[in-house]
């Protein structure tokens, strides 16, 4: 609660007026010699009150003006300012074209969908346009004009911010390994991923004994890329249907990760039979639902996958469709 006290003579006697408001709430109270003549409210977009009471047969005024961070009093009789002698300048009240302005300068953070900067911005513009639209010595057209000068301000501001938020966006994209051709020399194929992969060695026991499985993968925010190949016995593939063989593949990749087959394609590369799968499997392990893309590919004893893995996909992405078509075998 802050408080306003001033003195006055009026016709040979002596007169104390207070002026209480609250700093936080609305309200505002006048006393004339402890007795309380006047209650009333003001609004953030007031910008100050005049507040008016008699004593005896003078009128009097308690006039409130804020001003950004602060708030000047003054009090008139019979239309004077106790403090200047000068007519006391009644508040201006809020003309309807200063609306135009106000709400344009709020519709600064709805379009950048919130923000900080944004919402500072954009009720800092609001404000300010307030302050100007009440300012009373200045004429119409300069508060017209004052106010379309802010809400440009504003919007070049949002401008400069959008700007450089796109340029940081860039810069952090730029940042990250763009998309590149990877090569397996020993494995006879290429690949494009989405940066520099790790490569492995492991070994996989099967119905026809132990292989070594060589895998290239690498994550990103898009998902995990992965390209395998091995080598199976001659004894294992020579005199089985390779269709078989990539069914047994596909019963594996489903038991393994879980999941439920949602699709299923013959595929051919270089008339070398292939099949593409695709797997949906539910959260589990702590772990967010995945689909799983799969392909197989059965060239001599050699078997060669590709697996993509998209963290609670629904269907099959742009970048998980780029590095299962640019797999390609070399020439030998």
């Amino acid at each position: 609660m802050t408080k306003n006290v001033w003195s006055i003579t009026l016709e040979d006697s002596l007169h104390t007026i207070e002026f209480e408001r609250g700093v936080w709430s609305t309200k505002h109270t006048i006393r004339v010699d402890g007795q309380v003549v006047h209650e009333g409210r003001s609004y953030a977009t007031d910008f100050g009150t005049d507040d008016s009471f008699q004593i005896g047969k003078h009128a009097c005024t308690v006039h409130t003006r804020t001003h950004w961070t602060k708030i000047d009093y003054d009090l008139s009789i019979d239309g004077l300012s106790i403090t200047t002698g000068q007519p006391a300048s009644l508040r201006v009240p809020l003309p309807k074209w200063a609306w135009i302005f106000i709400v344009a300068c709020i519709a600064v953070p709805i379009i950048t969908l919130g923000g900080a900067l944004a919402g500072a911005i954009g009720f800092g513009g609001a404000y300010v346009c307030l302050d100007i639209a009440r300012r009373s010595a200045w004429q119409t057209r300069r508060r017209v004009v004052v106010s379309a000068g802010v809400t440009l301000l504003c919007y070049a501001l949002l401008v400069l911010l959008l700007v450089t938020t796109t340029n940081v966006r860039t810069l952090f994209s730029a940042g990250q390994t763009a998309w590149q051709e990877f090569t397996s020399t020993a494995g006879g194929y290429s690949i494009v991923m989405p940066g520099k992969p790790i490569e492995q060695k492991q070994a996989v026991d099967t119905t026809g004994g132990s292989v070594d499985l060589y895998s290239a993968s690498i994550d990103n925010q898009s998902g995990s890329y992965i390209a395998m190949y091995a080598d199976y016995p001659a004894n294992a593939v020579g005199h089985s249907d390779p269709q078989k063989l990539l069914d047994g593949s596909r019963d594996g990749a489903v038991a393994n990760s879980g999941g439920t087959l949602v699709s299923e394609q013959k595929l051919l590369l270089n008339n070398y039979p292939g099949r593409e799968i695709q797997v949906s499997v539910p959260a589990q392990n702590g772990q967010p639902a995945v689909l799983l893309i799969d392909r197989y590919f059965l060239v001599g004893q050699r078997l060669y996958q590709t697996m993509a893995i998209i963290p609670n996909g629904q269907q099959i992405s742009a970048d998980a469709q780029r590095f299962l078509d640019s797999f390609k075998l070399l020439k030998q």
